[in-house]
């Protein structure tokens, strides 16, 4: 037997041990509980636009749109933004009458090209309100979550991710303070709470260095990397 195969168990073991020594703090907390009694998890009205994107997984969607609009989250979400990039199929309204989601709250925009991740930020740049919540059409995300992140966020976006993704986020990343680079990885799809003047300042910043079309459109990867953040 391989020696690689007779270290895995232990290997497995090693990275559970360090993930609840490292991340057993404060920091995480927030991902597994609801808000405590009297927290304010939102201002005066709903502040937080909800962005999906649309594929080929529309039954996905629908139902995360069905979680997103439920009267759990009216306090905190204002509206709900589909960017569809499939332009061969536009949806309309009828496509989410299984998600009992008004027409008032649930805006569908039909992309005349695949703008793939970039779309994200678009949408949430064209937002009217001061947050923003993105997440992936594989995943889903409880409502007392969203509404701890939207308790906790202040002027830095919010980031949700498994265990083993926070582990080999915080074992890669580099902070020099002396060159004022601070360098990690985040990763948007498993839910997350951004500033729209965030993603506004990223859209111009890939304007300014003369990112390519490719580039702009796996923006994800480039987010929080040219933020330095």
């Amino acid at each position: 037997m391989e020696l690689a195969t007779l270290l895995r168990p232990l290997l497995a073991v090693s990275v559970a041990l360090c993930a609840a020594l490292l991340f057993d703090g404060k920091a995480l907390r927030f991902i597994n509980r609801s808000p405590a009694a009297g927290e304010n998890t939102r201002g005066p009205h709903p502040d937080v636009t909800a962005v999906l994107l649309n594929w080929v997984r529309l039954p996905n969607v629908v139902q995360i749109v069905s979680v997103l609009c439920g009267e759990q989250l009216d306090d905190v979400l204002k509206e709900i933004v589909v960017w569809n990039n499939n332009y061969m199929r536009p949806l309309v309204y009828d496509d989410f009458v299984d998600s009992n989601c008004s027409s008032s709250k649930l805006q569908i925009y039909n992309s005349p090209e695949n703008l793939y991740f970039q779309a994200r930020f678009i949408a949430c740049a064209n937002a009217s309100t001061t947050y923003c919540f993105i997440q992936d059409d594989d995943y889903l995300v409880n409502p007392e979550i969203i509404h701890s992140l939207r308790a906790r966020i202040a002027s830095s976006d919010i980031f949700l991710l498994p265990p083993d993704e926070s582990l080999s986020s915080h074992l890669l990343s580099i902070n020099s303070p002396s060159t004022n680079i601070t360098f990690g990885f985040s990763w948007l799809g498993y839910g997350s709470l951004i500033l729209r003047r965030n993603a506004e300042s990223f859209l111009e910043l890939l304007e300014r260095i003369g990112a390519s079309v490719d580039e702009k459109k796996m923006a994800d990867n480039y987010y929080s990397i040219l933020r330095n953040r």
